[in-house]
């Protein structure tokens, strides 16, 4: 991300991305090489690192796509602090984008639409919360499967579709509490009644979420056979880290609650 976006993106680096990037290795079928280098994170001790590639590349400008649009987002619904801490923001995300080749626009302006209409579908407090999901599914899809060839590109969209609902719908359920008590959009909170909402994620979420990992895995079936270190670890993610990563959070939050109570 430095070499190609500057050293300011890195401060935007997210789990989401890193598995994008992994994604469009796999996909380009690249062999990425490993070497022990310094960061600016990590200066004192070398840390084995990914040497640039073309996935990488294409995968910090969606992460400076991504970023940018978010911090308007926030500035449009935010309101006080909020709203001020994105504005300082801004400034700082605009420097990656200034490094983005001509090339890459349409994606850029793909990706500001959709997130334009999502914000558009929060205000408007949508009751559907797969109909909000699809809109991220779709963006993560589009994003995906930008440039591939027409097999790879269908495998892409899939795959990101599916994995942009989990994250979408995910996200909502972690953040039900914060949402309940600030007021923000929350999908759940908006199809029904809090208890009712806490009580489908609690016993009815994981099913829904669980038919989304299945159809990325259909997907993933159907890409590449190379079963490399980047595939390998595409599959445990979808498998298992997405599925127990947000149980341990969910029941972490259950935790707090519980004990907030007792307080």
């Amino acid at each position: 991300m430095g070499k190609h976006t500057t050293e300011v993106s890195c401060a935007s680096l997210s789990f989401d991305m890193t598995f994008f990037a992994l994604t469009r290795i796999w996909l380009c079928e690249e062999r990425p090489q490993i070497k022990s280098r310094r960061c600016h994170s990590h200066p004192l001790k070398k840390r084995p690192m990914m040497c640039d590639s073309g996935a990488l590349e294409f995968s910090a400008y969606v992460s400076a796509y991504m970023t940018y649009y978010k911090i308007l987002d926030d500035i449009r619904d935010g309101r006080g602090l909020k709203r001020l801490l994105a504005r300082a923001a801004l400034i700082f995300a605009k420097i990656p984008m200034s490094k983005i080749p001509e090339k890459y626009r349409a994606i850029g302006q793909y990706i500001g639409e959709k997130t334009t209409y999502l914000s558009e579908l929060e205000k408007q407090k949508c009751e559907f919360p797969s109909e909000v999901a699809d809109v991220f599914g779709d963006l993560l899809g589009y994003a995906l499967a930008f440039d591939l060839d027409e097999k790879k590109a269908a495998v892409a969209y899939e795959l990101g579709k599916h994995v942009g609902r989990w994250v979408y719908l995910a996200d909502a359920a972690r953040d039900i509490d914060r949402d309940e008590k600030s007021g923000s959009y929350n999908p759940f909170l908006c199809a029904m009644a809090p208890g009712e909402a806490r009580d489908f994620i609690a016993n009815g979420l994981d099913g829904v979420l669980s038919m989304e990992l299945v159809e990325a895995m259909k997907a993933y079936d159907l890409g590449p056979t190379d079963t490399g270190e980047c595939a390998g670890c595409i599959k445990n993610i979808l498998t298992k880290g997405m599925r127990n990563t947000l149980a341990s959070e969910l029941t972490k939050n259950k935790r707090e609650k519980k004990n907030e109570r007792s307080v």
